[in-house]
């Protein structure tokens, strides 16, 4: 009978849906608008032909918390000529719900849904809180279009910072709506709004006695999927939301109207901890038994905790902002910059050293301290007083030697803890040839081949990289790591007597030293020889696209500079060398040239990026000049025998 009825209803359903999907179907000028913004778009499967997404504020009075409820609304249309599905996400996490995922086709018509919901997974994350609602949507033809509407809820104002105008895909007219209530004191900074037609407008609604903030923005590609490209928020236009205060039944609560309100938050987290530091007694007393000085005693500590504390990024509602107990961390021997940082802090302390947790945001951020916000962090470090000077240690960078500071800090302020008071300090900069990387080879010729002795010496930040991928590789694979990184992969060229330094040392140079052999880099015709010197060719055919619509990042600022001297085989001159190529630019430079001192060619290549970032201004430039060295790396030596 089931079944019947079941059979009954297909029977009658069927018609519907198929006259549904007709109606839905795109008409001749909605698939002419797709073509149009096919050709404006041609590497994008769909376009959002607008967009809405509005804020308004609540006071919940259970909670005594500002809640923020975000409603989102848009309208997308497939431009691809074929059927295709594509799925769409909404996260959320301890923090916030998502109170509804709706959609409907052009006629306004609810359009039927799976959605899942899941835990959001992440290379990135040992573990976190962070969940997704995901669904799938059919796009059947050119021109189809879906209306997907949402809403999400924020339980605490303070977790809302940031509403971006961009999308994964290009939005035609896209409009942010803020309804702020007089009794919230809301501040709304606007960012990257150089370069766009954004209208912004304020309007007063007496009613329910609210200022509305709307700004309006037309033609806004899709968030770029560029790689090595600085964060969002240095990028693309949006606006920073600082909560700095509320007020009920005339009583004024703060939120975030100062630095010292936010320290304020941070410090109170840490307070309200309960870390056993008398578990690290014994171990502290091991590292430091044999240390001579101060500084050394501090490596000691810094460096076990390198070495010994697996770095995980732990995200968990509070957790993503309080730091993990120290006892924990050194139990589990595994933690967040925040749990590595606390260790490190209760460890030097019980060694006698005045540490303090310290509040940082990465390069990644572009805010600073001027402004109220936990989107202004979001990395924790350690700092140490020493002789009258400051410390900072980061212990989730594997290698970097006591002083030495990775790029991604440098430069950037820190907020470093004083009981109920702070004090703010920026990281040190270093110079790019802190970082240098330097090869140098002595070659001879011997028939078709090039043989000689090399040289690799790392410094600073190149050095902590290379002892970080060696750290990664199983020992009795190490060697063939090395020998791999040496000759690039490159079968014809061969190397022995491998010899490197310490790998575990931090603050000295790195080194490799080698013989080596490369088949078919000389060829003979008639009387003359053919010399390929430059075996890795540093830089050949790197280039950028001209789709790249985004600054170009380095991990840090480098100098790679080779030189190699090769011996003039007897009975030969010198008739021909490749030509020499000189650039200087503010953030670059190429310098490459080819000499002769009496019996010998030098080689020398440096290349440098002076602050680790290839602005999209420059592209051209660049590109000019690597396209002159790739046309000078296809040039060789030519040798004529003397008569």
């Amino acid at each position: 009978m089931n079944k019947l009825i079941t059979l009954c209803l297909l029977y009658f359903l069927f018609p519907l849906l198929a006259f549904t999907q007709k109606n839905a179907l795109p008409t001749a000028e909605e698939q002419a608008r797709a073509e149009g913004l096919r050709a404006s778009y041609p590497e994008e499967e769909l376009v959002i032909l607008n967009k809405l997404e509005a804020y308004n504020f609540e006071f919940n009075s259970k909670t005594g918390k500002v809640e923020v409820q975000k409603t989102s609304k848009q309208r997308l249309m497939s431009i691809d000529k074929t059927d295709h599905k594509k799925t769409f996400a909404q996260f959320y996490d301890q923090e916030s719900t998502i109170e509804y995922i709706e959609v409907f086709n052009k006629k306004k018509k609810k359009v039927s849904i799976y959605v899942k919901d899941d835990y959001y997974q992440s290379d990135d994350f040992f573990y976190t809180d962070a969940r997704v609602k995901y669904f799938m949507l059919n796009f059947p033809e050119t021109g189809y279009q879906h209306q997907i509407n949402t809403e999400k809820k924020y339980k605490d104002i303070k977790y809302f910072t940031s509403a971006y105008f961009n999308d994964a895909y290009p939005v035609e007219s896209t409009t942010l709506r803020f309804a702020v209530p007089r009794w919230l004191d809301l501040e709304l900074k606007d960012f990257n709004f150089e370069d766009y037609d954004i209208k912004k407008e304020v309007t007063y609604d007496a009613k329910k006695d609210v200022d509305i903030y709307e700004y309006q923005l037309n033609n806004l590609p899709a968030r770029s999927n560029d790689h090595y490209a600085p964060g969002p928020s240095h990028v693309y236009p949006h606006v920073l939301v600082i909560a700095k205060s509320f007020e009920q039944k005339n009583k004024k609560t703060p939120l975030f109207g100062s630095v010292k309100d936010l320290y304020g938050w941070y410090s109170s987290l840490v307070q309200g901890m309960d870390d056993d530091a008398s578990v690290l007694n014994d171990k502290v007393a091991e590292l430091t038994k044999d240390a001579k000085t101060e500084q050394e005693k501090i490596e000691a500590i810094y460096y076990w905790v390198q070495d010994n504390v697996r770095y995980i990024a732990f995200e968990d509602g509070i957790a993503g902002f309080k730091p993990e107990l120290c006892q924990n961390v050194y139990k589990n021997k595994y933690g967040d910059c925040k749990g590595m940082a606390n260790l490190t802090k209760h460890m030097l302390q019980i060694a006698g050293f005045d540490a303090r947790l310290t509040w940082i945001g990465t390069k990644r951020i572009a805010y600073d301290y001027s402004l109220p916000s936990l989107a202004v962090d979001n990395h924790m470090i350690c700092t140490v007083l020493l002789n009258g000077e400051y410390y900072f240690l980061d212990p989730t960078e594997s290698y970097n030697a006591f002083g030495e500071y990775a790029e991604r800090i440098q430069g950037r302020e820190a907020m470093i803890e004083d009981g109920e008071k702070f004090f703010i300090k920026k990281v040190p900069i270093s110079q790019k040839e802190e970082n240098i990387k330097l090869t140098n080879l002595k070659v001879t010729i011997d028939g078709e081949k090039l043989v000689g002795t090399g040289s690799e010496i790392f410094k600073g930040e190149s050095r902590a990289s290379i002892q970080h991928r060696l750290s990664q590789i199983e020992n009795d694979r190490r060697e063939d790591a090395i020998t791999y990184y040496i000759t690039d992969a490159d079968k014809g060229f061969t190397v022995s007597d491998v010899s490197t330094s310490d790998r575990q040392i931090r603050g000295k140079d790195f080194t490799i030293d080698y013989n080596f052999s490369q088949k078919n880099q000389v060829s003979s015709f008639g009387e003359e020889l053919y010399i390929d010197l430059d075996y890795d060719k540093a830089f050949n055919d790197f280039t950028f696209e001209d789709t790249r619509q985004i600054d170009y990042l380095f991990p840090y600022k480098l100098v790679r500079e080779k030189t190699i001297e090769m011996e003039i085989p007897s009975g030969y001159t010198v008739s021909e060398l490749p030509k020499n190529i000189q650039e200087i630019h503010p953030d670059f430079s190429f310098d490459v040239s080819y000499q002769q001192t009496d019996n010998k060619i030098i080689y020398k290549n440096k290349v440098s990026v002076d602050r680790a970032i290839i602005p999209k201004k420059d592209f051209t430039r660049w590109n000019k000049v690597v396209g002159q060295l790739t046309e000078m790396y296809q040039q060789q030596i030519v040798l004529t025998k003397s008569k």
